[in-house]
């Protein structure tokens, strides 16, 4: 069960679900509101990317405990894509007609407490596996909804004009994340070795200016 659980978060899914989402909105609400959606998915991996990075190298040159503070990748995916799945369906309810409006607000918020519940699942199936700590997973679920967030104000208005980028973009992680994982290669690894490589190097030139 807490296998199950952990590969909900996992890449293959939820890139399938963030393509079916985009050609959802792009198809009901626009090829803007299509593009703020990927916008929201890159910035969350972006963020992953780096403060995974970040833990590593930082571990690296501090040497703090016994192992780099690094974030969930798999709740933080979870939490974005399952998130925009819940904004998604409490926008059509709030399109509903008014004498259906009860019932639209309802479904969104059955919808919601599901993506929760699917978000929380994996959290837990990540730290039950020894993968990660609460803490991780907690800062992961964050980075998830706030990725969000960049599809307010600016944000929406850069996807608009350049939707067609970001589809690219989303497009081109998603193959290079696919053949990683076809050829065996583990992301987490990958970034584990690029944040020491930072770290070491950050460490060699510090000394190097206190001699």
């Amino acid at each position: 069960m807490t296998s199950l659980a952990s590969s909900l978060g996992d890449p293959w899914p939820l890139l399938a679900l963030t393509a079916l989402l985009a050609l959802w909105l792009d198809r009901r609400e626009g090829r803007a509101a299509a593009g703020a959606w990927l916008l929201t998915i890159l910035g969350c991996l972006g963020s992953v990317v780096v403060m995974k990075t970040a833990g590593y190298a930082a571990h690296r040159i501090f040497a703090l405990g016994d192992r780099p503070f690094t974030i969930s990748g798999h709740a933080a995916f979870a939490a974005c894509v399952y998130g925009g799945v819940v904004l998604a369906c409490v926008r059509r309810a709030r399109a509903a007609s008014a004498d259906r409006r009860g019932t639209a607000y309802a479904l969104a918020t059955l919808a919601g407490a599901a993506a929760l519940v699917l978000t929380l699942a994996v959290g837990h199936s990540r730290v039950a596996i020894r993968a990660h700590t609460p803490a991780e997973v907690a800062a992961g679920i964050a980075v998830g909804w706030l990725a969000h967030l960049l599809t307010a104000g600016p944000g929406r208005r850069i996807a608009a004009r350049r939707s067609g980028a970001l589809i690219a973009g989303f497009a081109a992680v998603a193959l290079v994340w696919s053949g990683l994982m076809l050829a065996g290669l583990k992301t987490e690894l990958i970034l584990k070795d690029l944040g020491e490589r930072v770290g070491a190097a950050l460490s060699t030139a510090a000394s190097a200016r206190g001699r």
